[in-house]
C-alpha cells in the first residue's frame, strides 16, 4: 500500500510541472481522441474476433464513442489545464523502486508527441489498469485516490474509466500484432494471443461498475475529534478517495496545504463567503466521483444542519447510501490534542484550542438523522478497536 501512494505522489509531482499550453492542450480535443479510439477499432477490426465475439467487440466500440459523445468533460480537462505533456507509457514495468526509497520511472515516449501529450488522467489509468490487470483493482483505486488528492484533480473520475478501458484495448491490440508475428516463436505468439484476450476482456470491464458500491460518507464533529485520521482509514478500507474541507480551503485561498492561516479565524480564508466556495467544491467533486460508481469520504467539521444535509444530497440525488460518521472524544482529550498540535507546527488543520469553545457554541446538534445514517465513533478508545468497528461498519 505505502509503494502505491508513494507512486502516485510521485507522479503527481512530475505531472504538476509537465509542459501545459495551447500546443499540448490540443491533444486533449475530443477529435483527436476519438481519431485514436477509431484507428484502434479499424486496426483490430479483422482480428477482433479471434478474442472476443462480436457482441463484445461491439459493445466496447459503443461504449467508448458513447463516453466520447459527452464532448463537455473532456473539454473540462483542457479548460482546467490537465491535458499535459506526459510519459505516453505508464507501465508498471516502468517503475523502480530504488533501494533508498526512491522512484525511477523509465521509457517515457520521446519519438512522438501525440503519444506523450494528453490528459494525466491518461497516464495514470496506464498505471491503474496495469494493477487491474495484475489483479489488483483495490490498489487500482488506491492509486487514483492518492493521486487524485495530490494533485486536487477530482474531475479524473469522469474520464478514467474510459482511459483505461482505453489503454486496455491498446495493449490488447499490441499483444494481437505480436500473435501473429512470423519473426517471433510459437511460445511467444501462443502468450501473446493470451495476453490479447486478457486485455480486450478488462477493456470491456471497465464500463461496468467497480467493486466497491457507491456511497457517500461523511466524517464530522468538533475540532480535535479525529476527523481526519478516520476519513483517512475509512478511505483505506474503502480505497476510496477523501475529500478535505481544510485542503480545499488552503487550495482556494493560494497557501500551501499546512500553512497556517489561523489568525483569521470566523474572517479571511474562514469567512462565510469562502466558506460557502469550499463546500461547493465538496459537492461538486463529490458528485463527480459517485457518478462514476464510486464511494467518497468528505472530511469536513460538518457542524450546521445545511452542510450534512447538502451531503445527504449529494447521495440522494445520485441514489446512494449516506452516513455520517460524527467523532466524539471526552473534551480533555480534544484540548490536549489541540494543545499537541499547537506545539507541533504545520499542519493541514488551523483548529488550534482557542477555538474549542467558540466551535462548541456554533455546533448544531445532528438531530435531523435518523440512527441508520447518524454513527457516533468514540476517538478516545484504541485506533485498532475503531478500525474493527470500522470495517463492520462498512460491512467490509
Amino acid at each position: 500500500g505505502q509503494h502505491i501512494d508513494d507512486l502516485a505522489d510521485h507522479v503527481a509531482a512530475f505531472h504538476e510541472r509537465a509542459r501545459c499550453d495551447a500546443e499540448t492542450s490540443k491533444h486533449g480535443d475530443v477529435a483527436t481522441i476519438r481519431a485514436n479510439v477509431r484507428e484502434n477499432f479499424e486496426q483490430t477490426r479483422g482480428s477482433i474476433g479471434e478474442y472476443l465475439d462480436e457482441d463484445q467487440a461491439r459493445a466496447i466500440e459503443r461504449w467508448q464513442l458513447d463516453v466520447l459523445g459527452d464532448e463537455a468533460r473532456f473539454v473540462a480537462r483542457a479548460s482546467t489545464r490537465r491535458v499535459r505533456d506526459g510519459h505516453g507509457d505508464l507501465r508498471l514495468e516502468h517503475v523502480y523502486f530504488e533501494p533508498d526509497g526512491s522512484i525511477a520511472i523509465i521509457d517515457c515516449i520521446e519519438f512522438n508527441d501525440r503519444f506523450r501529450f494528453g490528459d494525466v488522467c491518461a497516464d495514470i489509468a496506464f498505471l491503474s489498469m496495469d494493477l487491474a490487470w495484475h489483479g489488483r483493482v483495490d490498489l487500482a483505486e488506491r492509486l487514483l485516490a492518492r493521486y487524485a488528492c495530490a494533485t486536487h484533480d477530482y474531475l479524473l473520475y469522469s474520464v478514467v474509466d474510459f482511459y483505461e478501458s482505453y489503454r486496455a484495448f491498446v495493449r490488447g491490440k499490441i499483444a494481437s500484432f505480436l500473435a501473429v508475428d512470423a519473426e517471433t516463436t510459437a511460445a511467444t505468439r501462443a502468450r501473446a494471443k493470451q495476453e490479447a484476450r486478457r486485455y480486450f476482456m478488462l477493456s470491456l470491464a471497465f464500463e461496468r461498475p467497480p467493486l466497491v458500491a457507491p456511497r457517500v460518507i461523511a466524517v464530522g464533529g468538533m475540532i480535535g475529534s479525529g476527523k481526519s485520521h478516520t476519513a483517512a482509514v475509512i478511505g483505506e478500507l474503502l480505497a476510496a478517495p477523501v475529500l478535505s474541507s481544510d485542503r480545499t480551503r488552503k487550495r482556494l485561498v493560494g497557501s500551501a496545504p499546512t500553512e497556517s492561516l489561523r489568525g483569521e479565524a470566523w474572517s479571511g480564508a474562514y469567512s462565510e463567503e469562502v466558506t460557502a466556495a469550499v463546500y461547493r467544491e465538496l459537492w461538486s467533486a463529490a458528485d463527480t466521483i459517485v457518478a462514476s460508481g464510486r464511494p467518497v469520504v468528505i472530511d469536513a467539521s460538518f457542524r450546521s444542519e445545511a452542510t450534512r444535509t447538502a451531503a445527504r444530497g449529494v447521495a440522494t440525488r445520485r441514489d446512494v447510501p449516506f452516513t455520517l460518521i460524527e467523532c466524539i472524544a471526552p473534551r480533555a482529550l480534544l484540548l490536549e490534542r489541540l494543545a499537541k498540535r499547537e506545539a507541533g507546527g504545520a499542519h493541514e488543520s488551523d483548529a488550534r484550542t482557542d477555538l474549542l469553545d467558540e466551535f462548541e457554541a456554533r455546533f448544531e446538534p445532528i438531530e435531523e438523522l435518523g440512527d441508520d445514517e447518524h454513527i457516533q465513533l468514540d476517538t478516545s478508545v484504541s485506533s485498532t478497536d475503531n478500525r474493527r468497528r470500522l470495517e463492520a461498519l462498512l460491512s467490509l
